[in-house]
């Protein structure tokens, strides 16, 4: 296991690979997940990745090897699990199976053991758990091993070119390859995208991504698909049709985007996440900057509304201001993901609220700011944590329950592990619309941190 994580996953602030690896498949509706090893991992698993509408408990299964399959290898239940899968009315279109530490260490060799079996559609095997990392790099390897089994639609490249060498004025864009997207004047309005490290088990991704397919529709940039994200196997043999690849969330997708550009010549960019108005108008500048589009032109729709809702903030909040200031907070933790991190950090300071501190906690082993603390890397992030009066949370219940509970700490969940809630309204915190929710959720906890106050 990666530094000293050995501690965080006994603590349950980390995941293991497994868990990672079949929260990517978990996204692709037609795939199968099955975990060989004890059940304790399976339903460790589990927990991490089963979210509503995922209908895991069908198509998330365990082998359950018995105690002498740690010894003798355990050939006769992998091949009894996918025999049952084999027998289902409609066959899958993808199965991961994924060794657990233990079968990783005997050797057990998954390869040669599905080989034998009856099923039909592509079988992706793993080792992973603690022994292959953490939550993230076994997202990013089953990731990069799916695409590197997928039979891709070479007819789509053709299909997906927008421009010819005779037409308009072409500018080559440098994605840090040999790629290039070579787009003018004659191009189509509409130009197509890939959105690229995607989970349905980041919290609020759903409505997060939903929120970003329609600011880019706003600038007459269609999504082909957002990779891992409620779509079929099938789906994803399309996956050429597209100019560009942007990647989300890089800690998930960075890997996958660079072998996409160096197989498939497609290339990619890596924006930071659009929180805020001002990161939300950054974030579609790039992407367009990316395809070369008339910048002026396609962004006003855009720039519209972005001045409609600075003005219906400002109609809405002005008298509280007047009352009570903008928000403010004497310490703002915020951990999560690194890339909800960085994207958060500019809306922070400079449009949600101010504070006398800002602290971050990463959940993955981000090496894009230093300055971050995170649970991998062994810093004293425990000391990040001990915040006193008047201070913000923004995180995830596993921060909440280590916050010392006698301090009036405000708190919004922003990541997983989420407390138990039911969230029955569409409510991204990126875009335009997140700006809005993040608005209201940081007014309406700073207005109740001065009511606490008064009652002190």
């Amino acid at each position: 296991m990666a530094g000293n994580s050995w501690f965080n996953h006994n603590e349950c602030l980390q995941s293991c690979a497994l868990a990672g690896a079949a929260a990517m498949a978990a996204g692709i509706t037609d795939a199968y997940i099955v975990a060989n090893g004890p059940t304790w991992c399976y339903f460790y698993a589990m927990k991490v990745t089963d979210r509503p509408g995922l209908n895991l408990g069908q198509r998330f299964l365990c082998t359950y090897p018995t105690n002498g399959a740690i010894v003798f290898g355990s050939e006769k239940e992998v091949l009894q699990t996918l025999s049952d899968l084999a027998k289902l009315p409609t066959q899958p279109g993808l199965v991961l199976v994924e060794n657990s530490c233990a079968f990783s260490l005997i050797g057990d060799d998954l390869p040669s053991i599905v080989g034998t079996s009856d099923l039909t559609c592509p079988i992706l095997t793993m080792d992973s758990g603690g022994t292959l990392g953490d939550f993230w790099q076994g997202y990013s390897k089953a990731l990069l091993d799916l695409l590197k089994i997928t039979d891709f639609d070479e007819t789509d490249k053709d299909e997906g070119q927008h421009v010819s060498e005779d037409r308009g004025q072409y500018v080559s864009v440098n994605t840090g390859t040999d790629a290039t997207v070579r787009c003018g004047e004659g191009a189509k309005n509409e130009f197509t995208v890939n959105l690229i490290g995607c989970s349905v088990t980041y919290y609020n991704e759903l409505d997060d991504l939903a929120e970003l397919e329609r600011l880019l529709n706003m600038v007459g940039i269609k999504v082909n698909l957002s990779l891992a994200v409620n779509h079929s196997m099938a789906d994803l043999q399309h996956l050429q049709k597209a100019d560009l690849n942007v990647v989300v969330h890089p800690e998930l997708g960075h890997e996958a985007a660079e072998w996409l550009s160096k197989k498939l010549s497609m290339p990619y960019i890596e924006p930071v996440l659009p929180y805020g108005l001002e990161g939300t108008k950054t974030w579609v500048s790039e992407v367009v900057r990316a395809l070369n589009k008339n910048m002026e032109a396609q962004l006003e729709p855009l720039l519209s509304e972005i001045q409609g809702e600075k003005t219906r903030q400002f109609e809405r909040t002005k008298e509280i201001q007047r009352l009570c200031g903008e928000p403010w907070f004497d310490s703002v933790v915020v951990a999560g993901p690194s890339s909800v991190l960085q994207g958060m950090e500019r809306a922070l300071k400079e449009e949600w609220l101010d504070a006398g501190e800002f602290t971050y906690v990463a959940h993955d082993d981000s090496k894009t700011k230093p300055n971050y603390y995170s649970y991998v890397q062994g810093h004293d992030w425990q000391a990040a944590l001990q915040t006193g009066n008047n201070s913000l949370l923004l995180g995830s219940d596993q921060e909440r329950r280590l916050i010392v509970k006698e301090k009036s700490v405000a708190f919004q969940t922003i990541s997983n592990p989420e407390p138990a809630e039911i969230v029955l309204s569409e409510r991204p915190f990126m875009g335009i619309k997140g700006h809005r929710a993040m608005q209201e959720i940081i007014w309406n906890l700073y207005i109740n941190s001065l009511e606490t106050a008064g009652k002190a």
